[in-house]
């Protein structure tokens, strides 16, 4: 898919960010968005990194109980999974709730679309470079440090708010297309896992007359045997 283009670009001053339009602003994170830490006295919506697909931000119920305190958030807060940052697990609020575990939960300002902070936090070269600053080498996390001072790139809300609405359709149609190969793909397995059942079992030749293998598990035609029933398998006359 061939993107349109913007009239001029500037360079971000970003490395791995390269040029972005002229017209928008570069600053870091923490300028834009507050992190949230006031605990949660109450459990009425608890949200833990397990309910969030990595790279999706897809809630993912669960029935599991969760333990321990946990973060109050509001509806539009954006919850960045910090243990692990590798697996993309930034989740945008729906409602309020509790978060319970390693989260830091971004309020972003009245400048900022919740949804486009997610993908552009869902940007893999962002999330490579939050999971090369982390602490910790069994249970590595993202500190609030490192992440406040990504950069972010913002153009105006309402631009920011039709690019979230153009990804949200693009992605629709992608994750679609994703269904579908998936259905083609086990469809494809059952048919070769058959054919070789088919060949190794009953032979190439449909003609060939068939005999009890005495074996169930053989399948094909049954036969009955002592009242039991089995497989039949291929048999040559020699």
């Amino acid at each position: 898919m061939t993107l349109p283009r913007y009239g001029e670009y500037k360079d971000s001053g970003v490395a791995w960010l390269g040029r972005v339009p002229v017209h928008w602003n570069v600053g870091r994170l923490k300028s834009k968005v507050s992190l949230v830490t006031e605990k949660a006295f109450r459990r009425t919506r608890a949200v833990a990194l397990e309910h969030i697909e990595s790279w999706s931000g897809r809630f993912v119920p669960t029935e599991g109980e969760f333990e321990g305190e946990g973060v109050a958030f509001l509806a539009g807060d954006v919850l960045f999974g910090k243990l692990r940052p590798y697996l993309a697990k930034v989740y945008v609020a729906e409602d309020s709730g509790e978060a319970v575990g390693d989260f830091h939960i971004l309020r972003p300002s009245a400048a900022v679309s919740p949804q486009f902070l997610q993908y552009q936090i869902l940007n893999r070269a962002f999330i490579d470079v939050v999971d090369g600053s982390t602490f910790g080498s069994k249970m590595p996390r993202a500190s609030w440090e490192s992440l406040g001072n990504m950069p972010l790139v913002l153009p105006s809300f309402g631009e920011q708010t039709l690019i979230a609405a153009f990804l949200d359709h693009e992605t629709a149609k992608i994750d679609a297309l994703i269904a579908e190969q998936e259905k083609l793909i086990a469809l494809l397995a059952e048919k070769r896992q058959a054919t070789i059942s088919h060949a190794v079992t009953r032979g190439l030749d449909p003609d060939a007359p068939t005999k009890d293998s005495g074996v169930a598990w053989l399948g094909g035609g049954a036969g009955a045997l002592g009242g039991r029933s089995f497989g039949r398998c291929t048999s040559r006359s020699r």
